[in-house]
């Protein structure tokens, strides 16, 4: 079985080979007890337990549900997230998720994932070996416990994963494509003749998303209220524009255009300022990631920018077709190695 997973520092996105999709916001708290959970009429966000080959099982509350009803709410905001236990959990429940309809696990999960372009270098055969070596049983919302492990192990650089959905590329000459995240922003430029090569120096990480957008956002809350808003209800407020205070309703949809709008300018600043004269001579640029919707400005302020379709999924559902491609090719190769002997 193929699949890919998007650990993200805002939500965690899983695709497999057989069009299963898998999104959760990127939270854990420790599970308790729900006094009134039987009343409740719906179910939000996970029960995940996690079985070690030594030791007892740990219980937490993924996704909404750990923003809900969790008393001790945990995300990372680390350069170095797969060293969080955060990591671990969120990874593991996404393959339980992918994998919830079936009576057993595959024998051999073959995995793609992601690293922000800057931190690849760095980083791409630690979590490679981290993810190998990752091993235990999991159980998601009461299922049975199924023993998770993995065979073939693909890093991929962030924006080069979205950039495999690109609806097509100018045959030749320069195209790019943004990766607007929570915590960073990728850009990648290739050169599209002979074949799709990356350009190193036009390409990389800025280290701002949409976590700008959220956070200062809770600071004007702060700012009017004196009162501190809880952040997994901060979706909510930057999609809705107001948010209740003690019977009134404070607007905050101007608040939330000026920083959309700056962020915005920033990022394109950025960007364009590590591209230098190059930019005008790109033929596209494709914008992907959660920050591809928020930050809508994006597509006036850069040449040829064009959001691709379903931003969000852009780099599992990559990171998924470079895993097919690179098996296929070790599986032609093979071929080609016996039938010589």
């Amino acid at each position: 079985m193929n699949i890919a997973v998007d650990v993200g520092y805002s939500s965690v996105k899983a695709v497999s080979e057989h069009g299963g999709r898998v999104m959760f916001p990127s939270f854990i708290a420790p599970a308790t007890e729900l006094s009134l959970g039987e009343l409740s009429q719906t179910s939000v966000g996970h029960f995940v337990r996690v079985k070690p080959f030594a030791g007892e099982p740990l219980s937490y509350f993924v996704g909404e549900l750990a923003l809900k009803e969790g008393l001790e709410v945990e995300f990372t905001m680390e350069r170095e997230k797969y060293l969080d236990r955060t990591h671990d959990v969120f990874l593991l429940t996404a393959v339980g998720l992918l994998f919830s309809n079936c009576k057993r696990v595959a024998d051999k999960i073959n995995i793609a994932v992601g690293l922000p372009i800057s931190y690849f270098a760095k980083q791409k055969d630690s979590l490679q070996a981290h993810i190998r070596n990752l091993s235990a049983y999991i159980s998601v919302d009461g299922s049975e416990f199924q023993l998770i492990e993995f065979n073939e192990v693909l890093v991929y650089p962030q924006a080069a994963g979205a950039l495999f959905k690109a609806l097509e590329l100018p045959e030749s000459g320069l195209a790019a494509l943004i990766d607007i995240g929570y915590k960073t922003t990728d850009y990648l430029v290739v050169e599209t003749s002979p074949k799709v090569r990356p350009v190193s120096k036009l390409s990389g990480t800025i280290e701002i998303g949409a976590f700008n957008l959220y956070s200062t956002v809770a600071k004007e809350y702060e700012r009017q209220t004196g009162g501190t808003l809880d952040w997994g209800y901060l979706p909510y407020v930057v999609k809705e524009g107001k948010v209740p205070y003690r019977g009134t309703v404070i607007d905050l949809r101007d608040t939330i255009r000026s920083i959309k709008a700056e962020t915005a300018r920033v990022i394109a600043s950025r960007v364009l300022a590590a591209w230098k004269g190059t930019a005008d001579i790109i033929q596209v640029v494709y914008l992907a990631g959660g920050g591809a919707l928020e930050f809508g400005d994006l597509v006036s302020m850069l040449p040829a920018a064009k959001v691709l379709p379903d931003p969000q999924w852009a780099n599992a559902e990559g990171f998924l077709s470079a895993l097919q491609a690179k098996l296929q090719k070790n599986s032609l190769k093979a071929i080609s190695t016996s039938a010589g002997t």
